[in-house]
């Protein structure tokens, strides 16, 4: 749960700003936040605000932390590019991520990348509409563009820069006690679940230009077939045929607010647990072995 406020004062005949943020959070997060002066910028900045900051900190008895703050507001995509590749947002506060199971913030992309497609979900005055699609990511980061079936509704109920959440999955598996053989001395165990994901909230728009669709269409192509040989290029089917089809998609672009991933591969348990729960999963399903083998890349 989340709480904000802010307070306008009045202290020495100046006026101050006072700006208050309650949230759940790990220790070691709050203590990142009061300490680096980048998590502080993604805590406390809205994603369409420039900052200019002076920040100091001393850690001693007595000692002070403060810092001074310009602000220029900026159109969303101005921001972004302003800012260069998306941070991590205090928003992002309400994903649980233990110590133990955080990622930087390469490698979540590289989640979002490996998944290649992914849940988006938005709110409406109908309730909440998901959609799930492949997506390709700029050079830069700043955003994520697909598209979707011109006949599904899905597309009618956005509303510009309306806030978006994409899920992204890459493993994901059952993990039973009967894994861990510290049980046999510490029997208080329980089922749990292993995965890799990582969450991007953004801003959403929708395009119909004929030659945004065509753009996006082939480089969402050319994505997914770079590794094949030989390669499907849209030029292999008819310009007619491919014209008609670019009717009948919209698309859409997210401006990444911020992104988080998350890794959970059994890191809070003893090694020996760690090294039998992989070992089982390498013996399983598709699904089982692509977690043990993210389990390997972790070590």
């Amino acid at each position: 749960m989340t709480e904000r406020s802010n307070e306008f004062l009045v202290v020495h005949d100046r006026p101050h700003t006072l700006r208050r943020r309650s949230f759940e959070a790990p220790t070691e997060k709050v203590f990142l936040a009061w300490t680096d002066q980048t998590i502080l910028m993604a805590w406390w900045d809205p994603f369409d605000v420039t900052v200019e900051r002076h920040y100091e900190v001393s850690f001693f008895d007595g000692g002070e932390r403060g810092w001074a703050e310009s602000f220029v507001k900026l159109d969303a995509p101005l921001a972004r590019r302003r800012a260069g590749p998306p941070r991590r947002s205090w928003n992002n506060g309400v994903v649980y991520v233990p110590a133990k199971f955080t990622v930087d913030d390469e490698a979540a992309w590289q989640i979002v990348s490996d998944a290649g497609a992914g849940t988006f979900v938005i709110s409406t005055p109908e309730g909440l509409k998901g959609l799930f699609v492949p997506v390709i990511v700029t050079a830069d980061r700043a955003t994520i563009r697909g598209h979707l079936a011109r006949a599904n509704p899905w597309w009618r109920h956005v509303e510009d820069s309306m806030e978006v959440l994409g899920i992204f999955t890459t493993a994901s598996a059952y993990v039973s006690p009967s894994n861990y053989p510290s049980r046999l001395e510490s029997p208080g165990v329980v089922p749990t679940w292993n995965y890799v994901a990582a969450e991007v909230r953004g801003r959403l728009r929708v395009h119909h230009d004929a030659d945004w669709l065509d753009d996006q269409v082939r480089a969402l192509t050319d994505c997914f077939e770079a590794p094949r040989s030989p390669m499907w290029s849209v030029d292999d089917a008819p310009p007619e045929y491919v014209e008609k089809q670019l009717r009948e998609i919209v698309g859409i672009e997210i401006d990444v607010v911020s992104i988080e991933g998350k890794a959970k591969l059994s890191q809070n348990r003893p090694v020996i647990d760690r090294d039998t729960v992989r070992e089982n999963l390498r013996h399983g399903t598709p699904a089982e072995r692509n977690v043990a083998q993210r389990m390997s890349g972790d070590d």
